[in-house]
């Protein structure tokens, strides 16, 4: 998801990028613990009746269901903030408390979109400046992250443009 913020002022821009992923941890839970109460009580049924290993490969999905389920709430925290002002690009990366911040001079800065080496692999829009390169939206789709290049482009210009209206 990409939101984009003209300022009050010219020249100001705030882009914040987020993944699409609209569950909250509350739900999850719920429905991982209904799932994994239906799979556990069959699976000690059987057990019961002499079919232990069922219960084995029972627990094992229940706890790969749970690391799956996880991974995904905690890569949903992610989130990317570009903000431009004049002659400054800050960029800020994070997860729901860390944070990692640069600072880059929109006078060196290149939007490069990176093709994948492979048609399998999604492509990497990344931000270069003075020998640092910044990957964001790694999170996006194809497509968003060829019209986010657009506009980035247009607002910070050819390696060294003004900041323009779009």
């Amino acid at each position: 998801m990409v939101a984009v913020e003209e300022g009050p002022t010219d020249g100001y821009w705030c882009i914040t990028l987020q993944p699409n992923i609209t569950t909250n941890w509350r739900q999850t839970l719920l429905i991982y613990s209904a799932i994994a109460t239906a799979l556990l009580s069959v699976a000690v049924a059987l057990s019961l009746r002499g079919l232990w290993p069922v219960l084995v490969y029972a627990g094992a999905t229940v706890w790969a269901l749970g690391w799956a389920l996880y991974v995904s709430a905690y890569r949903s925290n992610e989130w990317d903030v570009v903000n431009i002002r004049g002659d400054f690009i800050e960029v800020r990366q994070g997860r729901r408390h860390g944070e990692y911040r640069w600072m880059l001079q929109t006078y060196w800065t290149e939007v490069a979109l990176l093709p994948s080496g492979h048609r399998w692999y999604p492509s990497r829009l990344v931000l270069r400046s003075r020998g640092t390169a910044i990957e964001i939206g790694h999170f996006l789709h194809d497509r968003e992250r060829a019209e986010l290049a657009q506009l980035l482009r247009r607002c910070i210009g050819p390696m060294g443009g003004s900041v323009r209206r779009v």
